[in-house]
């Protein structure tokens, strides 16, 4: 079994939802079944679980990531619902699409949703380029592909969220600019959780045209997005947020991606020489969206351009990065 530290009172013990020798805790709510599973060598070297050890044994908190939670409740989260919906026939709704159908090896979800949420990409790192999972050639530079350069679309869908995530909680690019800071630190307690909320939108933009640069099928961009976008959804709901306001606030991202692509859409067709400047028109719409229509000018659409070309630059390596690691 895998080495793991007891959530609640930091001792080691080995299976990250077993019972806990030394404080006969175990995790059963699906938020401490992820924090335990979060802490166990599926995630961890020894060496960093004996640190999160330390953390708990010595009174502090551990700073759980929303993100990386939700990536971890997602198996925990099929098992509960297949449990709680299976019929005696063996029939259930899909937990994705809510077709029913007759379930086979436990699965909560059908087969035609399971076979998009495991659909493959082989990826090329002589561009780099992700391409169509039959692809033998790189649709972009030509170079021969295989079956080992494949890579699962959830996967890229998971380090792109959680990539986002820790990109935007550890940037500085805000606090740094001329304009945006003064703003920032001048807003309510209140005003300014908003404004960071529309901020990771926008970051999470910037990864939307990450992928678009490196993937060949906008098909596979929309189901990398899509499945990213439903893991903010699940950490949501681990927060406490509702179901029905956690639908709402994803759908409140796609809206948000809609209407940055019309910003991309009317500067090429106002600028149609210019290669680069429709940054400036999406960064005018993010500034308006982040704090209001007053604040939007040229230095601020500025500072806004510099926000969102660092996270399309670092994501980039980012990304390359982890499509290498999985294809190592």
């Amino acid at each position: 079994m895998t080495l793991a530290i007891c959530m609640f009172c930091g001792a080691e013990k080995f299976g990250a939802l077993t019972s806990c020798n030394r404080c006969g805790l175990a995790p059963t709510t699906l938020l401490d079944r992820a924090k335990s599973l979060m802490l166990s060598g599926h995630n961890f070297p020894p060496d960093e679980l004996r640190k999160f050890s330390h953390t708990i044994t010595t009174g502090m908190k551990v700073p759980y990531d929303p993100v990386a939670l939700a990536i971890c409740a997602e198996p925990i989260a099929e098992q509960d619902y297949y449990s709680k919906n299976i019929t005696d026939t063996g029939r259930i709704r899909c937990m994705r699409c809510r077709k029913e159908f007759t379930s086979e090896d436990e699965h909560a979800i059908c087969g035609l949703c399971r076979c998009e949420i495991e659909r493959e990409v082989r990826v090329c790192f002589s561009c780099p380029a992700i391409c169509d999972d039959t692809a033998r050639l790189c649709q972009k530079c030509g170079a021969a592909l295989s079956a080992k350069d494949a890579i699962k679309v959830k996967a890229i869908a998971q380090d792109i969220a959680f990539a986002v995530r820790r990109l935007y909680k550890k940037q500085s690019v805000i606090e740094e600019s001329n304009f945006l800071a003064i703003i920032h630190r001048s807003l309510s307690p209140g005003d300014r959780a908003l404004a960071e909320a529309e901020l990771e939108q926008v970051a999470f933009y910037s990864a939307v045209l990450v992928l678009r640069k490196l993937t060949i099928s906008n098909a596979t961009v929309l189901a990398v997005t899509f499945h990213a976008l439903e893991i903010y959804r699940q950490s949501f709901v681990l927060q406490g947020t509702t179901p029905l306001v956690a639908e709402a606030l994803v759908n409140r991202y796609l809206k948000r991606f809609a209407g940055y692509d019309g910003a991309f859409a009317r500067a090429r067709s106002e600028l149609p020489n210019s290669s680069e400047q429709w940054i400036l028109f999406v960064a005018g719409d993010a500034v308006e969206n982040c704090y209001g229509s007053k604040r939007r000018d040229l230095g601020t659409a500025m500072d806004m351009v510099l926000f969102i070309g660092y996270f399309v630059r670092t994501l980039t390596e980012t990304t390359v990065s982890l499509l290498r690691k999985h294809a190592a």
